[in-house]
């Protein structure tokens, strides 16, 4: 399912017109993070997303990361089935 942009909760963001981002921008633009390296520790980030792949100047956004997320850091066992009496209990072993 495509979003619409009428989909999105946009009423609790600050128009650019009001924090003067705009104007800021428009005075300074070269001001957007050139020559600038910042480290994020997230466990969401997505590198594939089409946000995270090139800057303003046509550089690479993402230099590198790592999954701090722990996936696949614990040994699952086999699925274990919930009773019918009690739903939200493991039975079994």
């Amino acid at each position: 399912m495509e979003m619409q942009s009428s989909d999105y909760p946009s009423s609790s963001l600050l128009q650019k017109e009001i924090t003067q981002a705009a104007e800021f921008v428009s005075k300074n633009p070269t001001f957007d993070g050139r020559d600038t390296v910042i480290a994020i520790l997230d466990t969401g980030i997505d590198p594939a997303a089409s946000g995270m792949q090139k800057t303003s100047t046509g550089k690479q956004k993402v230099i590198d990361f790592i999954d701090c997320s722990g996936s696949g850091d614990v040994e699952l066992g086999p699925a274990q089935k919930c009773s019918d009496e009690k739903p939200f209990e493991l039975v079994g072993d």
